[in-house]
């Protein structure tokens, strides 16, 4: 699953404000991806500061 069908999937299909949110659900979602993401990121920081 990629960014764009996370952020996609967050603004369409959930009601943050609603009282059946399940936040630990889009959590257990999400957070895998944004890690990932943030780790990605780091490493590129990374190589750039080496060369």
């Amino acid at each position: 699953m990629n960014i764009n069908k996370i952020t996609k999937f967050s603004k369409e299909s959930v009601d943050y404000n609603s009282d059946n949110f399940d936040f630990e659900l889009w959590a257990q979602l999400v957070k895998p991806q944004l890690i990932a993401a943030l780790e990605k990121s780091n490493e590129k920081r990374k190589k750039a500061h080496k060369s």
